[in-house]
């Protein structure tokens, strides 16, 4: 007679993984040009990078100047840095750490 083999299975553990958000920061009032920050990414001390992308005001521009009457001249905002969208980066590990929207230089929103 042959005994009734036993089969024992263990459950592997829960693997716990600790992510870490962005801490909140309060709004810094910068301007288009690079920023001295602490990237509330990676935490490290930087100074952003600035790229400038065609936005809203922009397009809004273009069709003033437009109805205006400028004709060709409607393109002159997508020429102006000052009329598009800034975008502040973090050099080091690459994520968008805020916008200024053209038509308000004055407000920095963090992402």
């Amino acid at each position: 007679m042959t005994q009734p083999s036993v089969i024992v299975m263990q459950t592997p553990s829960p693997q716990i993984i600790h992510t870490q958000a962005p801490s909140t920061l309060p709004p810094m009032k910068v301007t288009a040009s690079p920023a001295h920050m602490t990237c509330p990414y990676c935490r490290t001390n930087i100074v952003t990078s600035v790229t400038h992308k065609t936005g809203s005001c922009t397009w809004l521009s273009a069709v003033i100047c437009l109805f205006v009457g400028c004709g060709v001249g409607a393109f002159i905002p997508f020429c102006l840095d000052s009329a598009k969208d800034v975008y502040h980066g973090c050099p080091g590990c690459k994520a968008q750490v805020g916008v200024i929207v053209g038509c308000k230089i004055s407000t920095f929103s963090m992402q």
